[in-house]
């Protein structure tokens, strides 16, 4: 086989395989629904649990066989944050007695950006595998689109609501809102650059998923998502100007469209069939209130051990320390909606500091793409913008929302931060590397055991929660909302006796 022809079969197999990966994590996101599962939240949770458990060790391993461990294969910078929320997952250990899994999840989520994405740029098919993630998110959802088209039919020809029916298969619309806020962004990049981008059957597939998919988010008033694109939007146009004005038009373009498929949809044929029609309620001020209270109690418990946090899933197990929240409804909310108030509540302000470290090298090596790119007219500078886009609205819907804590969000957030990562690290040859070989056998091994160790404790997690489920069931209480697990939380370390 000649060089030429093994690169060839090389990026093959690599384009091949990042779709796959892509279009099965996807699917086991958006359609887990028709997999007659008893929870697909769970089923979720196992999908992401595998994926960050034993995907970086398993690429670990195959560079190792290869010796392509030299140059540059993985920063150590993001070791920082994954290594303080692994070592404050130790305080306050759940009721359990097991190990703070979610610290833990933290952890292997960080690893896994930081292996896969410098896999991803030194495999010699970048393009190719970021091009196969994107297409892969994109014809999932398509398939998802027309889906929601046949149950919206099904739905008007039974004379019900399609408001309270639609989005279809997630227990809460804010799970699937935060799916929605990942992959819009990226939807215009998929027609701007790429192979199929002068296809019209292809354009007509990107165009009726980005319409479906803004209607629903009108539809379901998915504030949240609304406000992280719109702040997204403004930001990537600030950052990238010029560059960035071919996808905003194409943005907007899919914007209008979607509101058109509302108006008709939603306003216009039930209003014609049924003298009804969907009303946009502005309900973001009703839920403000509660927001604060809760945000209030998070940052309370924040300063309780400052800079450290609490200790991991202490905002289920705390006893409340501001008065509000005490006679508030909400306390068996299962986190206090924004992420990074979870994080300093629970693992300290001290693991939201060294989360800059690896931000810092973000930005750093996003600049220095954006400048290469533009200076070479290298169509990866549409890529770049879209990926910005999706990135800064996913980290903005956290903030407003504890949506990250959800497996299908969390899924969808490991592939767009391992390819922003693979950007950053592209031209930026000042970040720290690690050469030496024993470190990666140690990095390897480490890697695979703690996936192996996490797996195991989220089994016996899943045994326990699920029989004190039974045992809350019996005597009729109920836990928190959804958290790690989708029937919340159940401490069994409670004096109530299960026949």
């Amino acid at each position: 086989m000649t060089y030429l022809s093994r690169q060839s079969y090389n990026s093959s197999v690599y384009f091949s395989g990042a779709f796959f990966l892509s279009a099965s994590l996807t699917i086991a996101c958006l359609f887990s629904d028709f997999f007659n599962l008893e929870s697909r939240y769970d089923f979720q949770r196992f999908v992401l649990v595998i994926v960050i458990s034993f995907l970086p060790s398993l690429i670990l391993m195959l560079e190792l066989f290869r010796n392509a461990y030299l140059n540059k294969y993985v920063s150590i910078i993001w070791l920082v944050p994954a290594l303080t929320v692994l070592v404050f997952s130790f305080i306050n250990i759940d009721r359990y007695a097991l190990f703070s899994l979610e610290g833990l999840m933290f952890a292997l989520f960080l690893i896994f950006v930081s292996i896969v994405g410098v896999w991803v740029n030194k495999s010699g098919c970048f393009f190719g595998i970021v091009l196969a993630v994107i297409y892969g998110l994109t014809i999932s959802s398509f398939f998802y689109s027309t889906s929601t088209i046949l149950e919206y039919l099904f739905i008007i020809a039974d004379g019900l609501d399609p408001e309270k029916m639609l989005p279809f298969g997630f227990g809460n619309v804010r799970q699937w809102s935060h799916i929605a806020t990942w992959l819009i962004p990226l939807l215009p990049v998929t027609i701007m650059v790429g192979p199929l981008r002068s296809y019209r059957i292809w354009k007509a597939i990107v165009i009726v998923t980005a319409t479906v998919w803004w209607w629903l988010i009108i539809l379901s008033a998915a504030h949240g998502s609304f406000a992280a694109q719109a702040l997204s939007f403004a930001a990537v146009l600030l950052i990238f100007r010029r560059k960035a004005i071919r996808w905003a038009r194409i943005y907007l373009t899919f914007f209008f469209l979607g509101f058109g498929a509302w108006f008709l949809l939603s306003y216009l044929l039930p209003n014609i069939l049924f003298d009804s029609a969907s009303e946009m309620e502005a309900s973001m001020a009703d839920g403000l209130p509660a927001r604060l209270i809760l945000w209030k109690e998070a940052f309370s418990m924040s300063l309780a051990n400052f800079p450290f946090g609490m200790g991991g899933q202490s905002w289920l197990t705390h006893e409340p320390i501001t008065e509000p929240f005490v006679n508030a409804e909400v306390k068996s909310f299962g986190a206090p909606h924004n992420m990074y108030l979870l994080w300093a509540s629970e693992y300290g302000w001290i693991f939201i500091l060294t989360l800059f470290f690896p931000a810092y090298f973000i930005i750093r090596g996003v600049k220095r793409c954006y400048e290469v790119y533009c200076a070479q007219s290298n169509p990866l500078a549409h890529v770049l913008v879209g990926v910005v886009a999706s990135l800064l609205a996913g980290l903005l819907h956290s903030g407003v929302s504890s949506v990250l804590l959800a497996p299908a969000g969390m899924i969808f957030g490991l592939m767009v931060f391992s390819i922003a990562w693979a950007f950053a690290v592209s031209y930026d040859d000042n970040i720290p590397s690690q050469k030496n070989k024993s470190f990666w056998v140690l990095m390897t091994t480490s890697t695979f055991l703690l996936g192996l160790f996490f797996l195991s404790g989220v089994v016996d997690y899943k045994v326990e929660s699920d029989r004190d489920r039974e045992c809350f069931e019996k005597v009729g209480m109920s836990g928190y909302m959804p958290r790690f697990w989708y029937h919340g939380y159940f401490p069994n370390q409670i004096n109530y006796q299960c026949d």
